[in-house]
């Protein structure tokens, strides 16, 4: 159960949650604020709605499992960060244009979804439930954006 398993399932999920955006399975910079905004651009609607995955932590922490190496068994903690990024529309001539409650239900749609992956489809040994850090608004290059934080621990199961 490789990390690139994991950070790949992550990212498939994502992106099959309808109206997710653009969804990254790494962190992505830029060495300009117009490039950074174009790599978070949702081609459909023109407007900034996008997804990275970074991995917080490494293994910092370990739990022998069984064995002797070379086949000892161990899980290894992994805390997995989804970040989240929604141009902001405060809906003043409509209020069906209003970006908040897009938002939040996009972050209800991604927790629904990880929720019942206790697994994350076999690629982790296991998941504890996924939890929204954050969920405020801020600016990203200049446009004012929602920005959130979702996080999980998932456990990978690694022989040595």
């Amino acid at each position: 159960m490789p990390l690139a398993n994991i950070r790949a399932e992550y990212a498939a999920q994502l992106a099959a949650i309808n109206g997710i955006g653009i969804v990254h399975d790494t962190p992505r910079f830029a060495a300009d604020w117009a490039t950074l905004l174009n790599l978070f651009k949702d081609p459909r609607t023109e407007r900034i709605l996008g997804w990275e995955l970074s991995i917080e932590s490494a293994p910092g922490d370990e739990y022998f499992i069984s064995g002797r190496s070379p086949n000892a068994i161990a899980d290894i903690r992994w805390s997995i960060v989804i970040y989240g990024y929604m141009s902001f529309n405060d809906g003043a001539n409509d209020p069906a244009l209003r970006s908040s409650p897009i938002f939040d239900n996009l972050l209800e749609a991604i927790l629904a979804k990880f929720r019942p992956l206790q697994d994350l489809n076999g690629k982790a040994s296991r998941c504890e439930p996924m939890a929204l850090a954050q969920n405020i608004h801020g600016t990203l290059g200049g446009v004012a954006c929602h920005y959130a934080e979702l996080r999980q621990i998932v456990w990978e199961r690694v022989t040595y």
